[in-house]
């Protein structure tokens, strides 16, 4: 075998097994992948991480799985319909040992001082206020995240951070929303030292990434009894199409928030059968 065939497979390899290539951890992610049909209550399974939960659609039947993908990579995307039904997805709830629930949590997991959640959407309205997911509202742990009369909102546990963005929002496109919460100020991301958190929204159409700087004295946020498609105590119902809602224990980088609107490169289980088939191709020479 070459030497320079060597080193190629070699260096590819290497790339396939580095730590730095695998993908972030995730303390939840719902993919909403399922395939086709329309929700009519009863039974529903979601990919919740590595786990599947059960989980159930409370009432209705405003909700339509099977759409197109928002996400870069494939999969699909749910789309919810604003109206008298209030349907939701009931997305369950984690405790504080990393298990899965469906329903609420007795000792939920809370997030501390560095977290992310993000997730895709594309909206019918721009009217009032559209939460497409949040948790149980508790006072100083609930949170929500969705649409205010054009902008973008974030609640920390009764504490609103909301932008409007300098590009305005449009009924029908594509945005990832992400809010990324990190205490220690320009540290880790250069953000101002009076800030201790960043929503950021990133335009499909554009290719563009809008941010905005805020702080908030409350960032102990709770897992426990998620709702997608609205807030948890009702009402405020999501008009549009949801996709790939996740949830990080840490503070994601700029390198890291880019890459979640990239096509995935082959995984590292690819790249290293790549190698190893391109060393018997050369060794069969």
């Amino acid at each position: 075998m070459k030497s320079s065939s060597l080193r190629l497979a070699s260096l590819l390899a290497a790339c396939a097994l580095s730590p730095s290539l695998a993908p972030a951890a995730l303390l939840m992610h719902w993919k909403l992948d399922e395939a086709g049909g329309d929700y009519t209550g009863g039974g529903y399974a979601e990919e919740v991480s590595s786990s599947v939960l059960s989980s159930e659609v409370a009432t209705g039947a405003d909700v339509t799985e099977g759409r197109p993908g928002l996400a870069p990579g494939g999969g699909t995307s749910v789309e919810f319909f604003d109206g008298p039904s209030d349907t939701y997805i009931s997305a369950g709830s984690l405790e504080s040992d990393g298990t899965h629930v469906a329903g609420p949590a007795a000792d939920p997991y809370v997030l501390g001082a560095n977290f992310t959640i993000s997730g895709w959407f594309r909206t019918d309205t721009l009217s009032s206020e559209h939460i497409f997911v949040s948790n149980r509202f508790g006072s100083t742990t609930g949170w929500m995240m969705g649409t205010r009369n054009g902008g973008m909102v974030m609640d920390f546990g009764n504490q609103r951070s909301s932008f409007t963005p300098t590009i305005p929002l449009v009924v029908g496109q594509d945005y990832l929303f992400v809010v990324r919460q990190d205490p220690d100020g320009d540290t880790n991301l250069g953000w101002s030292a009076d800030s201790n958190h960043r929503l950021s929204l990133y335009d499909v159409t554009n290719d563009t990434w809008q941010h905005f700087d805020g702080t908030q004295n409350r960032p102990s946020l709770n897992l426990t009894e998620i709702s997608i498609g609205r807030f948890t105590n009702g009402g405020r119902e999501w008009d549009g199409l949801v996709d790939d809602i996740r949830i990080y224990d840490h503070t994601l980088s700029d390198a890291e928030l880019n890459a979640l609107v990239e096509i995935p490169e082959p995984g590292a289980p690819a790249l290293a059968a790549f190698a190893l088939l391109l060393i018997g191709i050369r060794r069969r020479r």
